[in-house]
């Protein structure tokens, strides 16, 4: 069995109204770390480029005339599905485990780490977004003193919703 097969049972889902979004992250974050797939995540792994043009049906070593070896040709072929099958299995990662709005607004990018950072940078403002609003909500609702606690908590978490 390849090192590399996800197992979803332990990745939560990212919750709607993005309550558990920075527990989410943590543990997506630790889930690509432990299926060696940090690097597709952040960027920092490239697609394998042909080192070699076409030119009348016959493949090159860049920047020669000396005409490549089938080995050679296999070997970047094998480099190439491998990244394409790691691609996949981060970008699986992640659309399982968000909603179908959000894996509308995230869908499509060509790269794994492009579709992290729009999730991030879809969250991330907003989670900033939501806690200024709490707080506001929190200042507006000033608790008086010697007044029902409970019928102040109510009312706050009605305002909230």
């Amino acid at each position: 069995m390849s090192s590399t097969n996800l197992k979803f049972v332990n990745i939560p889902k990212l919750l709607k109204d993005r309550s558990n979004w920075i527990t989410y992250k943590a543990q997506m974050v630790n889930h690509f770390a432990a299926k060696r797939l940090t690097r597709h995540l952040n960027g920092s792994t490239r697609k394998p480029k042909i080192p070699w043009p076409e030119k009348d049906s016959q493949y090159f070593i860049r920047k020669s005339t000396i005409a490549t070896t089938e080995e050679q040709l296999e070997k970047y072929k094998v480099e190439l599905d491998l990244y394409k099958q790691k691609q996949a299995q981060a970008r699986e990662a992640i659309y399982k485990t968000v909603s179908c709005f959000v894996f509308l607004e995230i869908k499509g990018k060509a790269m794994t780490a492009l579709v992290w950072q729009k999730l991030t940078t879809m969250h991330e403002k907003k989670g900033i977004m939501m806690y200024t609003n709490t707080l506001a909500k929190l200042v507006a609702s000033q608790y008086v003193k010697d007044s029902n606690m409970h019928i102040h908590i109510t009312a706050y978490n009605k305002e909230s919703k």
